[in-house]
């Protein structure tokens, strides 16, 4: 599947391409891949006339420390509705992860000043890839506070998220809770009721 830029996506999947290097299994499988491509599938069905293609935004180049963004993942996170944040230790550990955070911290904010558009107000969903207590362990107390209030918490939510992580559920070959959560985060992807 590939995926283009446009003038708006109903989320921006933002990742460690670490997590990403050691989600591989096979060949040419990855189990982050197979979470991102599946989600899209989830966001389209939920959104007539929305190719699954063209939901989402996502950086497949690895960003080196230091580096200026590409033009795209600037379009990208500015005209996301969405931030979904594989997190791990990983993730947030990641200059350039978080950066995309910070950004779409910063769109909230300026929201709540009144200088953006009420009607795209930014949401931020984050997703354990990792062990939750091991993603979080070296965090300020107030990052911490955050992304569990931002957590996914309604019924529906697989049994032992977020302590295990989604990447466990994969390795352990529980389909059906990978599938679980990525139907639960493609509702919440398409609402319009901000997080905050």
């Amino acid at each position: 599947m590939s995926f283009e830029i446009m003038s708006n996506y109903r989320f921006f999947f933002s990742y460690s391409h670490l997590d990403h290097k050691n989600a591989q299994y096979g060949r040419e499988c990855n189990y982050l891949e197979d979470f991102f491509e599946e989600l899209c599938k989830h966001v389209s069905s939920n959104t007539p006339g929305e190719p699954a293609e063209s939901v989402a935004y996502r950086d497949q180049d690895r960003i080196q420390i230091g580096d200026y963004w590409s033009p795209n993942i600037i379009e990208g996170l500015k005209h996301s509705r969405v931030l979904v944040s594989m997190l791990s230790s990983t993730y947030l550990a990641s200059e350039s992860c978080g950066r995309e955070f910070q950004s779409f911290l910063q769109r909230f904010y300026l929201l709540q000043q009144g200088s953006f558009n009420p009607n795209a107000s930014p949401r931020i969903i984050p997703v354990f890839w990792g062990n939750s207590d091991n993603s979080l362990y070296d965090l300020d107390s107030d990052m911490t506070q955050l992304i569990k209030r931002l957590q996914l918490r309604q019924e529906g939510v697989p049994e032992g998220y977020p302590t295990t992580g989604l990447r466990q559920y994969y390795y352990l070959g529980k389909k059906t809770s990978c599938s679980q959560l990525g139907l639960l985060l493609a509702d919440r992807i398409v609402e319009r009721v901000p997080f905050f």
